[in-house]
C-alpha cells in the first residue's frame, strides 16, 4: 500500500506549528504573599508549580554602600564566609540532594540563596541554618575567598563592558559610597581583618532586618511548617543599629577620564547617565527609558548599527540603587570608525533632548518592556530575587505584579522630562576603550 506523503507532510507541519507556538512554560500565577512565622520573620513568598524546585533567598540590607570605602571588599567577604560549609558531612549531603548555594553583593544588600530539589527543601534549610547560626569565620578559609576575590577582580577588570559599567558608577556614584566595586581591591583586601567580617556580621547579619524570599512549587503551610521546624536563628533581642552609608572614600575608585590606551580590534565606547534614587516610578522610568533609547531596531541608537553600519552592537544597562543609579549605553565599532560614532551618537542625545519621544514610540516600547518583564521573571531565581530586593529596598512585593500598571501610568510629558534631565549633556560621561581618540578628529 502506498503511502500518503502528502498527508504525512502535512501533519508533520501543523504538529511542528503547534510545538513552535506552545509557551515554553505556563505562566506564573503572581501572586506574592507574606508569610508569618514564630518567631517573627520578614517572609515573602510566591508559589510557582512549573517545576518541582526551591529558591530561598535571604536579603541583608549589608551591600557595598554599608561598609568604609577602605574595607571595600568587607561585604561580599562576610557574605560568602556565613556560607562556608562547616563540614564534609555537610558537603556530600548537599551535593546528594543537588543542592546549590551562592552569595552575591549589590550596592545596597548582600544575597544569600540556596536552589534545592523541593523533596529535599526541608534538610537544606537545616543545614543553611546551622551555617548561618555558627559562620566559620577563620583566618584560613577568609584567605582562600580573598584569593578568590582576587581572580574575580581580575576578570572583572578584563572584561571591557564590566570595567566600563564599574568606571560609570565610580563617576557617578562614589560620593554616594557604591564606588569601588564588591570586590575591592588588593589594598582594601588585605586591610580587611577576621574582626571586621565578625564585627560587620554581628551589626549588619540580623533576622529582624532580614528579607526571606521563597519561590517554590510547595505551598505557603508547607514552606511555612519547614521554616518553623528547620530554619532556627539565633535572634538577637536587641539588634543594633544598621551602620549609616560609608563616607570613607574608595581608593578602588578610579574613573577614566573619558578614553583608555587598552587596545581592542573592536573599541567599546559607551556613555553613562546619572539617574536619580530608587523609586518605584524610576525603576520604571530608567528601564523604559533604556528601552526607547537603545532597545533594539527602530530605537534611536540603533540607527548607528543600521543604516549607518557604525556599531557592531547597541544595548543599554541600568543599575540602580537607593542613593542613585547608572544608565550606561554600549556601541561595538570599529578602530576607524570611533570619531564619527561618537559624532552620530551625540546628534542622538541631541535630537532626544530636544523633541522628546512620541506617543508611538512610547506605547511599542511599553508593550516591549512588558514582554520582556515576564521572559525576565520566568526563572524562579530572578523572581526570588525580585521579590526580595522590591520588599528590602521599599517598593514592595506588588511590584512583580504592578509593573504593567506603572508602565500604564506613565504620560508622555514625565516620560519626556525624565529623558531630558537623564539625557542632558551635564549629566552624561563617556568612556572609550580600545582606542585613544583625537580630539581633533572628534571634530571633523
Amino acid at each position: 500500500m502506498r503511502r500518503n506523503t502528502r498527508t504525512h507532510s502535512g501533519f508533520s507541519m501543523i504538529l511542528c506549528l503547534l510545538v513552535v507556538a506552545a509557551p515554553a512554560r505556563a505562566d506564573i500565577p503572581r501572586s506574592p504573599r507574606t508569610l508569618q512565622t514564630d518567631p517573627p520573620l520578614n517572609i515573602v513568598f510566591l508559589q510557582d508549580t512549573n517545576s518541582a524546585v526551591t529558591v530561598f533567598q535571604i536579603i541583608i540590607p549589608a551591600g557595598i554602600r554599608t561598609v568604609p570605602g577602605n574595607l571595600r571588599g568587607l561585604a561580599f567577604l562576610a557574605a560568602r564566609a556565613a556560607m562556608e560549609i562547616p563540614s564534609a558531612d555537610d558537603v556530600k549531603k548537599l551535593m546528594e540532594m543537588g543542592t546549590q548555594l551562592s552569595s552575591w553583593v549589590e550596592g545596597d544588600c548582600a544575597v544569600l540563596s540556596m536552589t534545592t530539589l523541593s523533596d529535599h527543601f526541608a534538610d537544606s534549610l537545616a543545614i543553611l541554618a546551622s551555617m548561618l547560626n555558627r559562620p566559620l569565620v577563620t583566618k584560613i578559609r577568609l584567605q582562600r575567598i580573598r584569593e578568590w576575590m582576587q581572580y574575580r577582580e581580575r576578570a572583572e577588570n578584563d572584561s571591557p563592558r564590566t570595567a566600563v559599567m564599574q568606571a560609570m558608577v565610580d563617576h557617578f556614584l562614589s560620593a554616594h559610597g557604591y564606588g569601588g566595586g564588591g570586590m575591592g581591591c588588593e589594598a582594601t583586601r588585605t586591610a580587611i581583618t577576621r574582626s571586621h567580617v565578625i564585627n560587620h556580621l554581628k551589626k549588619s547579619y540580623h533576622a529582624a532586618r532580614m528579607w526571606i524570599s521563597v519561590v517554590s512549587d510547595l505551598d505557603a503551610e508547607q514552606v511555612q511548617k519547614q521554616l518553623r521546624e528547620q530554619f532556627k536563628l539565633t535572634l538577637a533581642k536587641n539588634p543594633p543599629q544598621p551602620p549609616p552609608p560609608a563616607t570613607v572614600s574608595c581608593p578602588c575608585a578610579v574613573s577614566p577620564a573619558g578614553d583608555s590606551g587598552r587596545k581592542l580590534l573592536q573599541p567599546l565606547v559607551a556613555w553613562g547617565m546619572a539617574l536619580p534614587s530608587l523609586t518605584a516610578k524610576s525603576f520604571v522610568q530608567a528601564r523604559l527609558l533604556a528601552r526607547l533609547l537603545a532597545g533594539g531596531p527602530g530605537s534611536p541608537a540603533w540607527r548607528l548599527r543600521d543604516p549607518l553600519g557604525l556599531a557592531y552592537t547597541v544595548d543599554c544597562e541600568v543599575k540602580h540603587f537607593l542613593g542613585g543609579g547608572v544608565m550606561v549605553v554600549f556601541l561595538r565599532t570599529g578602530p576607524q570608525q570611533v570619531a564619527r560614532t561618537c559624532r552620530e551618537m551625540e546628534t542622538v542625545f541631541a535630537e532626544l533632548v530636544e523633541t522628546g519621544v512620541s506617543r508611538k514610540q512610547l506605547d511599542a516600547a511599553v508593550e516591549l518592556e512588558k514582554v520582556d518583564w515576564r521572559r525576565r521573571l520566568q526563572p524562579k531565581r530572578e523572581t526570588a530575587w525580585r521579590l526580595g530586593s522590591f520588599a528590602a529596598t521599599g517598593l514592595g512585593i506588588d511590584m512583580v505584579n504592578q509593573y504593567d500598571l506603572c508602565l500604564d501610568d506613565l504620560s508622555i510629558e514625565e516620560m519626556n522630562v525624565f529623558l531630558r534631565g537623564c539625557l542632558s549633556a551635564q549629566n552624561r560621561h563617556r568612556v572609550i576603550l580600545g582606542v585613544c581618540l583625537d580630539p581633533e578628529e572628534e571634530k571633523q
